[in-house]
């Protein structure tokens, strides 16, 4: 992107015309900018949960939460469903 130099305003129109949903552009660049997500969460989780994590507020991202099943966890040992039911309470 950086390479194509875009001026304001032409950011959703760059993600169309390489083929990118733009809401998806924009869920990879919150991921992308969310510092507890490092290389080792990025292996091993896919988009959906990434995506989860980096929406949680900040101090929810690295503490840990009990899960439905009773079991202590970090967002990034939690599954989808944990996360997003996480959400529903905050």
């Amino acid at each position: 992107m950086k390479e194509n130099d875009l001026v304001y305003g032409e950011f959703g129109k760059w993600f169309e015309k390489v083929d990118i949903n733009q809401r998806v552009a924009q869920q990879m660049i919150k991921i992308f900018d969310t510092p507890e997500l490092n290389a080792s969460t990025y292996t091993h989780l896919g988009a959906r949960a990434l995506n989860e994590i980096a929406t949680l507020p900040e101090p929810e991202r690295t503490k840990e939460h009990v899960t439905s099943k009773g079991e202590t966890k970090t967002p990034d040992e939690m599954t989808n469903r944990s996360i997003r039911s996480k959400l529903s309470t905050l």
